[in-house]
């Protein structure tokens, strides 16, 4: 057994639909009053749209391009010293003795190599 409603007549159907397009719908006015009576006191609604949005995004965009300047190394936030590392090494002059092969003319008359000892002075790089 089907529990069928039976299909409203076709003027009924218009009428229906007519009604629920015409639904009234209350002004701001008694929403408001409704929900002060029901809730006790009105929903404040906080919007960024006024003069303390407009000081806010200022600010915000103010901040960011200082910030910007700072990280580029100029601007009022940047130093006017250099930011790159300095080296900790100098060049130090180093006397070496060395030992300098030399050609040399024997007592008999044969040449032969001889190593002679020197000092020279060189320039080594030392960092700390």
């Amino acid at each position: 057994m089907t529990d069928r409603f039976p299909d409203p007549d076709p003027p009924e159907a218009e009428a229906e639909a007519l009604l629920r397009r015409a639904r009234p719908l209350p002004s701001d006015a008694v929403v408001e009053r409704m929900e002060r009576r029901l809730l006790g006191r009105p929903r404040r609604r906080f919007s960024l749209t006024g003069p303390l949005g407009a000081g806010l995004a200022a600010a915000g965009a103010a901040a960011a391009v200082l910030f910007g300047l700072a990280l580029a190394g100029t601007g009022p936030l940047g130093g006017h010293e250099d930011v790159r590392a300095g080296s900790r090494c100098d060049y130090v002059r180093v006397e070496r003795r060395v030992r300098e092969p030399v050609v040399v003319r024997g007592a008999d008359g044969q040449t032969r190599i001889a190593y002679r000892a020197r000092v020279r002075p060189q320039l080594v790089k030392r960092c700390r």
